[in-house]
Parts: C-alpha cells; sequence; structure tokens
C-alpha cells in the first residue's frame, strides 16, 4: 500500500518548572492512503500531544526535541510554521478536535463558521463555499437548514457532525479524529462512528482515530497502537490485537471492558495510576502496575519484539506472553 505518513523516533517535550517533561517518547508509526489506525490508552499517555505534533498545532510551551513527521514523502518538521506548513494543515491533513463545542464560535452560526473556512482554504467565492458546506452537511446526515443555528442550538452529536463536517472541507487523504465521542451517549456514539466509516468509504480517506475506549477502536480501525506514558507499547492488527495481546498493558485495557460473545466475567480495573511523567522509572514504565512484573522490569527499559510481521511489543516477557 502507498505510505501516507511516517513517524520516526518522534518526541515531545513541555516546558515545566524550568524542565523539560516528555509527553509523546520516541514514537513511530506509519498510516498508508485510505488506513484506519486507531491509538488507544489512558488519559494523560501523550496521545493528543502526537497527533497535535503531526498537525504542527503544539502549544508555546511545548516543542519537538527529535524525530521525522513524514507526510507524501515531505517532512513536515522541516518547513517553515509559515505558508507552506498552512496549506499542508487542512486540505491534506485535517483534525476533528476532542471537545465540538469549544472547536466552533458560540457567537456565529455554525454555517458561516464552515463557510468562512471554505472560502478561505478553498479559495472559491461565498456562495460557491455555502454549496460545498450544504453537501457536506447532506453527507454528515444533517439538514442544511440547521446551517442557521448557533453552537448551544445544537445536540453533542449535531455538533460532532458539523466538526466532522469542517475537517472534510477541503477533502483532505488524512484526518485525525480526537476523542471524537467523548461525552456522547452510546447510541450517538455508534451514528458517529458509523459515519466516519462511511466517509472513508466513500472518500477513500485515511483516519487516525484516538480514543481511551477500546471498543471505539476495535468496531472502526484496522491497526492498533496501544500508547502508554508516552511510548507505544503494543502495535499491530486489530485481529492480533484484540485476539492475542501480548504486552500486560494491552491485555489489562481489555479486561476493563465487557466481552459480548463469550461468557460473562467480572471486569478488572487496572490498580495504580499511569505514570508522573516527571519522574519516570528506570525500568518499564507498566512496570508498578503490571500483574506480570519481575525485577528486571523495574530496573531495566524493555526491548520492542516483533512477534509476528507487523505485530510489534514493548515488554521484557513478550515472547513467553506470545506462546
Amino acid at each position: 500500500m502507498t505510505e501516507l505518513l511516517k513517524v520516526e523516533g518522534l518526541t515531545v517535550e513541555y516546558a515545566l518548572n524550568g524542565h523539560y517533561v516528555k509527553a509523546v517518547d520516541d514514537v513511530s508509526l506509519t498510516v498508508n492512503k485510505g488506513d484506519a489506525l486507531g491509538i488507544v490508552g489512558e488519559s494523560g499517555c501523550g496521545k493528543s500531544s502526537l497527533a497535535l505534533a503531526i498537525m504542527g498545532i503544539l502549544p508555546d510551551n511545548a516543542r519537538i526535541a527529535s524525530g521525522i513527521v513524514q507526510f507524501e514523502g515531505e517532512d513536515l518538521l522541516k518547513m517553515p510554521q509559515s505558508r507552506q506548513r498552512r496549506d499542508i494543515r487542512w486540505k491534506r491533513i485535517s483534525m476533528i478536535f476532542q471537545s465540538s463545542m469549544n472547536a466552533l464560535n458560540p457567537v456565529y452560526r455554525v454555517g458561516s463558521t464552515l463557510t468562512s473556512v471554505a472560502e478561505f482554504k478553498r479559495k472559491v467565492s461565498r456562495n460557491e463555499a455555502a454549496e460545498i458546506v450544504e453537501r457536506l452537511y447532506r453527507l454528515v446526515g444533517m439538514d442544511p437548514s440547521r446551517m442557521k443555528n448557533f453552537p448551544h442550538q445544537y445536540s453533542g452529536g449535531m455538533r460532532q457532525r458539523a466538526v466532522i463536517a469542517m475537517s472534510l472541507i477541503c477533502e483532505p487523504p488524512l484526518i485525525i479524529a480526537d476523542e471524537p465521542t467523548t461525552a456522547l451517549d452510546v447510541v450517538v456514539q455508534n451514528q458517529i462512528l458509523k459515519t466516519l466509516r462511511k466517509l472513508r468509504e466513500d472518500l477513500g480517506m485515511a483516519i487516525i482515530l484516538i480514543s481511551h475506549d477500546v471498543g471505539v477502536i476495535g468496531e472502526t480501525c484496522e491497526r492498533v497502537a496501544v500508547m502508554y506514558g508516552g511510548k507505544l507499547f503494543e502495535t499491530g492488527s486489530a485481529k492480533q490485537l484484540f485476539s492475542k495481546p501480548n504486552n500486560p498493558y494491552t491485555r489489562a485495557l481489555l479486561g476493563c471492558f465487557p466481552d459480548l460473545e463469550n461468557p460473562k466475567r467480572k471486569l478488572n480495573g487496572i490498580p495504580g495510576e499511569p505514570p508522573d511523567l516527571t519522574m519516570i522509572p528506570p525500568g518499564c514504565r507498566f512496570a508498578p502496575r503490571c500483574a506480570y512484573a519481575k525485577e528486571i522490569c523495574r530496573t531495566q527499559a524493555p526491548p520492542i519484539y516483533e512477534l509476528e510481521a507487523g505485530h510489534k511489543s514493548l515488554c521484557h516477557f513478550a515472547k513467553e506472553l506470545s506462546q
């Protein structure tokens, strides 16, 4: 398949009390054209920071310490933060932000906001931009008459659909969806996920879906990356990770969610809390919470094992767990 996005050794740091804290630590991944990659993990594991780094919209107290972010053969990190980078953003890579209410200006009608984006990014007249937005409203399952409403007059699901429509204005080959179903009930969640799947099939675009919900990732993505403490702990196809997880953290995450196909079982929470990134332990970052941890896990950083083609795990005992 044709490679669309390639991230290699990406490290993102935040300035905190005179020191730099690694929120994303040596992360590497690829996204092919038409691909659906899910990034899953607990809150605070670096998922959103990874997305913002790819988009080039990190906050002022953040910096990219090292790595490569290559899109369609061009290294985005070597581009100046000017017109060239802005032309990539939204036209070639767009984003569905985590909070749809914050992504829409409360004092402007929703249709006006989207029309302004279409007018600016596609260099078309106001009438042409309005026609584009009307078509996108129908595409995401909304009546174009609702373009006249303000964000507070939309339900949560409608606001999310409007933000999805905004991300599609330039028909980009890659969309990053950061927690697109947060704060929505399960019925609306299902509707939003169906919309994303249909759009991907109809438009042939690639999606990076970020979520803390394993079920959302499993329903939508063919490939999965499990993130913890700023690092990728396991990567592979959805089938590999859901049928035979070979990392203790992946197994712990799956243990928190019900399985509708197998006999009923007690759900197991993960004890403890994610690591404090200002005081990273010397060994495996998951060791203090891991049921499989041994002395080596507390003193030595684990290697990455490739268990089979495309399936990798960051664990001292990945090979043993695969048997």
